[in-house]
């Protein structure tokens, strides 16, 4: 399950501090990177699509996220845990799914707003489309 392009704790000079920062995946236990090449999968200088689960590229870089106000000084990577499983990502994608008339599973459905979502750590689920399924048809009335 990849993300990020292998690149989310690459090297970085954070125009936000004016620092830069260097393996910071090792603040993190030794456990959760057993099994992965932290060169290519975790701190890669750069972006692999062939990383990603869905082989694509998605996302913007650091320079847009810093010029977005998005990153914080006590978070100069970003805080990607503050995205959650609700928004416009999953409304998006399920909608396409219910368009296609497909399924959840059919990764041939949107696999770049796929991969944004797994960055966020979610995954669509057949309760999701379900229950978004119910709710457009409700608004419809």
């Amino acid at each position: 399950m990849g993300s990020f392009g292998g690149t989310y704790f690459r090297p970085i000079k954070s125009s936000v501090t004016g620092k830069t920062y260097r393996d910071q995946w090792k603040e993190f236990p030794a456990d959760w990177f057993e099994g992965l090449d932290v060169k290519r999968q975790v701190a890669s200088p750069t972006y692999l699509n062939a990383v990603n689960t869905y082989g694509v590229h998605c996302g913007g870089d650091l320079h847009m996220w810093e010029s977005s106000g998005w990153i914080k000084e006590c978070d100069p990577y970003g805080w990607f845990q503050v995205f959650g499983p609700t928004g416009r990502w999953r409304t998006q994608l399920c909608n396409r799914i219910l368009i296609k008339g497909s399924e959840v599973d059919d990764t041939t459905v949107s696999p770049k707003i796929r991969q944004l979502m797994q960055h966020w750590g979610y995954r669509i689920t057949d309760p999701d489309l379900q229950r978004h399924a119910f709710r457009q048809k409700a608004k419809k009335g």
